[in-house]
């Protein structure tokens, strides 16, 4: 894994490298298609939890899905990470439970 350290407006922004999908992450979760100059793309942009290609994840090398999870799992809510880890599992029933719950009959 290659971590790259790029200003931004006076920032050090880290940024990982991805070479199983030719992009590169910064800690917000934004990721930013890869140059053959080595640079990124700056307004390429997307963010994680936007992009609904699961080609791009089913593509993510060990290590590469390893750096995206961790990245992904840091922007998190303890609710959002809860729910999701109950989808995981079968467990999170969502809002049509709400309803069922909630409505009169």
């Amino acid at each position: 894994m290659l971590y790259l350290g790029v200003k931004k407006r006076k920032k050090t922004m880290k940024l990982v490298n991805l070479e199983s999908v030719g992009n590169v992450i910064d800690e917000n979760g934004v990721t930013y298609p890869m140059l053959v100059d080595g640079g990124y793309d700056v307004f390429g942009g997307i963010h994680i939890h936007d992009i609904e290609n699961e080609e791009w994840f089913e593509s993510l090398s060990e290590e590469d899905l390893d750096a995206v999870g961790e990245i992904s799992d840091s922007l998190l809510t303890e609710k959002e990470r809860s729910d999701f880890n109950d989808a995981m599992n079968g467990d999170y029933t969502g809002f049509d439970s709400f309803l069922e719950k909630n409505l009169i009959a």
